[in-house]
């Protein structure tokens, strides 16, 4: 009982932060700081699954979920088989672990992690997340260096960032509500799309520029040899 007391105490004062918050800020709109989004957290609101350690100071840090699309078939990471390999010049279509839950006054971007971009990956996805939106957070990661990239499950891959409008608004009601699987993102001619173009593309220019390469390193060694026998006969 004595806990039970704690936790409700507890969950009246973020309660009575977020109200304070909500009032004090009626008719303004800018970035949630780690302070709010952490009373959103405690409330069930934003995201479903959010915790607060994941939590920056004007941000959230998405963890990667188990779903993805990859090599043309949906797979699941699990403890067995934790790690995601994504070749180079190729890509993989990813989801969230956490789930969105926004107010109809909250909206979000979320853009790639630092580590995975140093490493030559670029993220692609929508240009924000719509006040009200509910569902699975999904993004297309692209491999653009010459080395494969490992992602752990689990792992900070997006950071998401939220923003309050300035008044309520008309939720979002579009075909991606409440949709949590991955087939529900997926177009119907996923392997045949311009992505899938594009990398067939990129691996020819690289194959026709390995054989370049090799016809460059061979002319090189003739001509070496053609120097080195011309210096030994004078």
């Amino acid at each position: 009982p004595q806990v039970t007391g704690l936790g409700l105490t507890i969950g009246f004062i973020v309660g009575g932060a977020l109200v304070e918050f909500v009032a004090r800020h009626k008719g303004m709109g800018g970035v949630l700081s780690g302070r709010i989004i952490n009373a959103y957290l405690s409330c069930g609101l934003l995201l479903d699954g959010g915790e607060q350690q994941s939590v920056q100071g004007a941000s959230y840090d998405l963890q990667l979920g188990d779903e993805y699309y990859y090599g043309g078939e949906i797979s699941r990471l699990s403890a067995k088989r934790p790690i995601l390999l994504i070749e180079p010049y190729d890509y993989a279509i990813v989801t969230s672990r956490e789930r969105a839950k926004f107010p109809r006054d909250i909206c979000a971007t979320f853009d790639l992690s630092v580590g995975l971009f140093s490493q030559g990956v670029i993220l692609s996805n929508g240009p924000q997340v719509d006040p009200g939106f509910n569902g699975t957070l999904f993004c297309l990661l692209f491999n653009t260096s010459s080395s494969p990239v490992l992602m752990k499950r689990g792992q900070h891959y997006a950071t998401l960032v939220f923003q309050r409008v300035v008044e309520m608004t008309k939720p979002y009601a579009g075909a991606k509500q409440n949709k949590n699987s991955i087939v529900d993102y997926l177009p119907a001619n996923a392997a045949r799309g311009a992505i899938n173009e594009l990398k067939v593309e990129i691996e020819g220019l690289r194959e026709r520029s390995l054989t370049l390469q090799n016809v460059f390193l061979a002319v090189i060694a003739v001509l070496v040899t053609v120097v080195a026998l011309l210096v030994a006969g004078g």
